[in-house]
């Protein structure tokens, strides 16, 4: 799967909507931890289809060993 490839994207874009219809349908917990653990989960999905955007767009990272650096030597 590509850095900048639409799959990726779409993978992460249903991610963050799944969790916001979470939210939205879990909005009257009780519990205030697991509340917050899912808003934060829908933060951080947020942000990373933003990156992911914003790496398209701009060509930033083309490929995963630009992002993560080469591979250690064995």
């Amino acid at each position: 799967m590509s850095l900048t490839g639409a799959p990726l994207l779409a993978l992460t874009a249903a991610a963050a909507l799944c969790l916001f219809a979470l939210c939205l349908a879990l909005a009257r917990i009780r519990w205030v931890l697991a509340r917050a653990s899912l808003l934060v989960a829908l933060n951080v999905a947020v942000l990373l289809v933003a990156g992911l955007v914003v790496n398209r767009q701009y060509g930033l990272y083309t490929s995963w060993s630009d992002l993560l650096g080469p591979p250690a030597p064995a």
